[in-house]
């Protein structure tokens, strides 16, 4: 698989990505407060509980973007895992090990997608404010590169289970998604509270 037909799913896993946010986030809106409250509440526990959980609470900005950053590379290296197990001789290893490590990070990134169009319409309610200008500060900032690494992981996995696997500069395109987390880490501690503030 070239570099080229990476890039080209790598695109569309993005692009399908944010359409189901947008959709969840749309069908939201019929949604009542409380459900949204007790939600928003879920995923706050939910984060308390990572194991980077001093970080992501950090009042300082530049330690919340290491917490966001390792937490984030955790989920990828489900998918660079992936990659490696679909590598594998043994077809019934690359069947379960590696599809079954590829299908578990598409499920979450899914769910990821459907809890952030729902979280997005909670704080636009709690606000008062557009869900789509939520959408835009909130999300779309850091949730280009973000979801762009996870995407530009499962175009690599996918590379990686065909018979000439990735023929172009592998350790390129295995390192791009973790800078993209970097980046998406600093983004997201810096600029995108400040874009929220703007918008709610």
């Amino acid at each position: 698989m070239t570099g080229r037909q990476i890039r080209r799913f790598s695109l569309f896993v993005f692009l399908l990505f944010f359409a189901v946010m947008l959709l969840f986030s749309a069908l939201a809106q019929s949604f009542s407060p409380s459900s949204l409250g007790h939600l928003s509440t879920m995923v706050s526990h939910g984060f308390e509980h990572s194991m980077f959980s001093s970080l992501l609470f950090s009042p300082s900005p530049l330690a919340r973007a290491l917490g966001i950053f390792l937490n984030n590379l955790k989920v990828l290296a489900l998918v660079l895992l992936a990659a490696l197990l679909l590598r594998l001789k043994s077809r019934l290893g690359r069947l379960v090990l590696g599809y079954g490590a590829l299908a578990l990070f598409v499920l979450l990134l899914f769910v990821n997608a459907i809890i952030g169009g729902l979280v997005v319409t909670a704080i636009a309610r709690a606000h008062h404010a557009a869900w789509p200008l939520v959408m835009l500060a909130g999300i779309l900032p850091h949730g280009v590169f973000e979801i762009g690494a996870y995407a530009f992981g499962i175009g690599l996995a996918v590379a990686a289970s065909r018979p000439a696997g990735v023929r172009q500069r592998p350790l390129y395109y295995t390192l791009l998604p973790i800078g993209l987390l970097l980046v998406a880490a600093l983004v997201e501690s810096f600029v995108t509270p400040l874009l929220l503030r703007l918008v709610t």
